[in-house]
């Protein structure tokens, strides 16, 4: 073995490397500066593998600890991984992608004690017939909340279909599925609650922070169900026949702008608590939107609704 040893007076800092025969290196490398010493050790081969560990003390003696690593596997697929840890907690995050770019990805955060307080896994899946992508993100905070998101995509990119699960820490759960709709747009086709009350998406958060915005709601989204209350999120410019129909809905919470043509044929009726949805009471922004709705309450199945401008 090679060993090397330099001092660097200016920055003082003194690395020490040791290369064997076969292209391992091990590199040590120690940093003071103003009372505070860095420590760094890596190994790497000649393939571009390696393990890295550095800690740094500061005046008051904590310790903060850095890890990172890059093995390439048998079927030549890459696992890297990161990680930080204080006296307030730690973070880790390990990745495996494979050389056609799917990967498998977890991220935890745990507090001091160890607990873990927050977590996301993700992952992405290509079919080798049919290049159709798979994508799934679940994600859990440190109240109890989760929620599991998977996108179908085609080889192309475009989004098929959409599926949100979000459940609350007493372990009730809320159910959307999603059509895609033109430039990767999302249609509600179904919703499912375990509450009274449905607060419609605006977007979906795909696993790289792309956003496809819900605005359409299909027919029958919930069906079977009594619900009280539903909010419409801006997002939405367009609710399809019967989108509603027969739900027991006494509350609709209208988001953004009412648009002309807004309402399909049928998509509030069966709701309230008399014929013709009375007893729906429909809240909007303006007097504008109101007038625009009234305007289609009756091709909706809701001309008794009551129509009211939010304060």
């Amino acid at each position: 073995s090679t060993t090397v040893i330099v001092e660097d007076t200016n920055t003082n800092t003194v690395t020490k490397t040791v290369e064997e025969p076969d292209g391992t290196k091990t590199i040590q490398t120690v940093t003071e500066e103003n009372g505070t010493k860095t420590e760094t050790g890596r190994t790497e081969d000649k393939d571009g593998n390696f393990v890295e560990k550095t800690i740094t003390t500061g005046q008051d003696g904590k310790q903060t600890e850095e890890t990172k690593s890059k093995v390439t596997n048998e079927d030549k697929s890459v696992t890297t991984t990161e990680g930080t840890k204080d006296e307030n907690g730690s973070t880790f995050l390990e990745k495996t992608e494979q050389t056609n770019g799917d990967y498998e990805q977890k991220f935890v955060v745990q507090d001091e004690t160890g607990k873990t307080v927050g977590s996301e896994v993700s992952s992405k899946a290509t079919d080798p017939e049919t290049n159709a992508i798979t994508e799934k993100k679940e994600t859990k905070d440190a109240e109890g909340n989760a929620e599991q998101i998977t996108i179908n995509k085609e080889g192309s990119g475009s989004v098929t279909a959409v599926s949100v699960i979000e459940t609350d820490p007493s372990g009730k759960s809320t159910e959307a599925a999603f059509d895609g709709g033109k430039n990767n747009t999302l249609v509600l086709s179904e919703i499912k609650t375990e509450g009274s009350s449905v607060v419609i998406p605006s977007e979906v958060v795909g696993l790289d922070g792309e956003t496809y915005p819900v605005t359409k709601i299909g027919k029958d989204v919930l069906k079977g169900q009594n619900i009280e209350s539903v909010t419409i999120p801006e997002s939405v410019n367009k609710l399809n026949p019967q989108a509603f129909k027969d739900c027991g809905i006494t509350e609709i919470h209208i988001s953004g702008s009412v648009e002309k043509g807004m309402l399909g044929k049928n998509a509030l009726k069966g709701n309230g608590t008399g014929e013709n949805c009375k007893g729906l009471t429909i809240i909007v922004d303006s007097k504008k939107d109101a007038k625009a709705l009234k305007k289609q309450l009756k091709k909706a199945g809701a001309k008794g609704a009551n129509v009211v401008v939010k304060k």
